[in-house]
């Protein structure tokens, strides 16, 4: 079959042309329209075209979640090549590692970001470096260009073409030795991955979607081409609104809202969450992490008239591989998080045991997931592109490149998969096997606490030596709480220490920062 060229911006284009006048984009207090913003994309990529003499296959893009970063990703895509997302938290040595392995053909930077510009940042490019929001300068003896140096345009060029296996946008995760591993997702896994959210939940040009997602975390790609694949807006988070956003919700109106689960429970302790305060939204999607039962109830008495989605997805497979709807009528006591689902159409997930050999009925085991959203593999990784993309013949659903994603699930007899803990989570103590997620519901159900976890301690030899636990909220009796999680958990499993701290720390993506709470149980005992 004949491979139809496909680009990630061909539909904002289209609405550029048929809905000029249409929001895409409210960022830092202001408004833009699908015309502003693709004129704008357009004079971008005719700049990376000139300055590569057509040649560029991936733009690196410095920015924080500003206007010119969003100008930059729609330029990036419109010119046909690959975007790459750089963090400007991210220390210069991890910058570098990042480049050389991604080796992009150019630079987008916007002003606030100039001061990172290194030497050492700055050599591979030469001049092919472009601010995106501020006039030209010399910087280390290299002439950078500016806005100034774009070409003038009053109406946006039709974005390339590109090829399905073409990279829509390059990811980098933490590697196990340090080194980040580096993902390219193409332009066929994202439209698959576009094309089948909008094909499950029907959104329309009138939604208005948060952004709430760091741009190197993979997941902002929903917060973006979805809702500019059907004509809608997106609107950033304030990044002084992020961990309080229920102003902004209320405010600008939101309808579609994306998040990751624990913010539920820091708005909660903030007092932010009472009933129907979110009646404007109509879809609230929750990703990145698992999530509870008690948050997904919170949240739903707090959007009533919302969809609650648990969406299940990997940096390997963008955006989402199956969701599961909450309904609190249907919601089951028996267990801790609200289920994955199944995949969905064309997407295969099956579980994969101990022994290498796929459950057939049902089981336990790692979830193995196959599709068009799969990635080819990391970049320059051989030895774990082996580990974690594997060629195998599954029973019933036949030969696949199956991903493995590293989370333990089983499957009920109505085909749903449910989350039960990480395969990478799983430490020895004492020759015990200890699963963290599993001490950290014991915890959680032995305080009451809304919010638990736990780390592990390691000895002046680095052996697993004990776990320690971390609550939220009221100070509880530690003596107590250990005494009750003896009850079910075996004694190398009770954490040795309990601290109760006012929130738990979180990273830039809102996920629990466990090396934050290890340098807290550092700081606090001496075992």
């Amino acid at each position: 079959m004949k491979q139809i060229p496909v680009n990630p911006v061909a539909s904002f284009y289209d609405f550029a042309r048929k809905k000029p006048d249409n929001i895409a984009l409210w960022v830092d207090g202001m408004s833009y329209t699908y015309s502003e913003l693709a004129t704008e994309a357009s004079r971008i990529a005719a700049w990376v075209r000139k300055k590569t003499a057509g040649a560029a296959r991936r733009t690196a893009i410095l920015a924080n979640r500003t206007l010119g970063a969003y100008q930059g990703i729609l330029g990036a895509c419109w010119a046909g090549t690959g975007y790459i997302p750089l963090n400007p938290l991210f220390p210069e040595k991890r910058l570098l590692r990042v480049l050389d392995l991604s080796r992009p053909d150019v630079l987008l930077v916007t002003a606030e970001c100039l001061n990172l510009l290194t030497p050492a940042i700055i050599k591979p490019f030469g001049g092919r470096i472009l601010i995106l929001d501020s006039g030209g300068r010399v910087i280390e003896k290299v002439t950078v260009a500016g806005s100034e140096s774009l070409p003038r345009t009053t109406a946006p060029e039709p974005p390339a073409q590109v090829a399905p296996e073409a990279d829509a946008y390059l990811v980098f995760t933490s590697g196990t030795t340090g080194t980040p591993k580096g993902l390219a997702i193409s332009a066929g896994n994202l439209a698959f991955a576009v094309k089948t959210m909008q094909e499950q939940f029907h959104f329309s040009a009138t939604d208005r979607f948060s952004q709430f997602f760091e741009l190197s975390f993979d997941f902002s790609v929903m917060d973006l081409f979805v809702p500019w694949q059907v004509g809608a807006s997106t609107h950033v988070v304030p990044a002084g609104q992020k961990l309080g956003p229920n102003h902004f919700i209320v405010d600008r109106e939101l309808t579609v809202w994306t998040c990751v689960p624990s913010m539920i429970s820091f708005m909660d302790e903030m007092r932010m969450l009472r009933p129907n305060v979110f009646p404007s939204l109509r879809f609230s999607c929750f990703s990145g992490a698992p999530l509870t039962g008690d948050a997904a109830r919170k949240w739903q008495e707090a959007a009533p008239g919302s969809a609650l989605v648990n969406l299940y997805g990997q940096t390997e497979g963008p955006i989402g591989s199956m969701a599961h709807q909450y309904l609190p009528e249907t919601a089951s006591g028996e267990r801790k998080y609200v289920p994955l689902g199944k995949p969905f159409p064309d997407i295969s997930g099956a579980i994969l045991e101990s022994d290498g050999n796929f459950a057939e009925n049902g089981g336990k085991g790692e979830l193995v997931l196959a599709g068009p959203h799969i990635a080819a593999g990391y970049l320059n990784n051989p030895e774990e592109n082996t580990k974690k993309f594997r060629e195998m013949v599954h029973p019933r659903l036949g030969q696949k490149t199956w991903y493995l994603t590293g989370d333990r699930v089983e499957q009920d007899r109505n085909g749903i998969f449910h989350f039960l803990g990480r395969t990478d989570n799983e430490v020895k103590i004492s020759g015990e096997r200890i699963m963290l997620e599993e001490v950290e519901f014991f915890l959680q159900q032995s305080t009451g606490c809304s919010e638990a976890a736990v780390v592990v301690w390691y000895n002046h030899l680095e052996v697993a030596e004990a776990v320690i636990g971390f609550v939220t909220g009221k100070k509880v009796d530690e003596a107590a709480v250990k005494k009750t999680m003896a009850r079910y958990l075996p004694r190398t499993a009770v954490p040795r220490r309990v601290f109760t701290i006012s929130r738990l720390p979180l990273n830039p993506n809102g996920k629990v920062d466990r090396k934050a709470l290890a340098e807290k149980a550092a700081a606090r005992i001496s075992l």
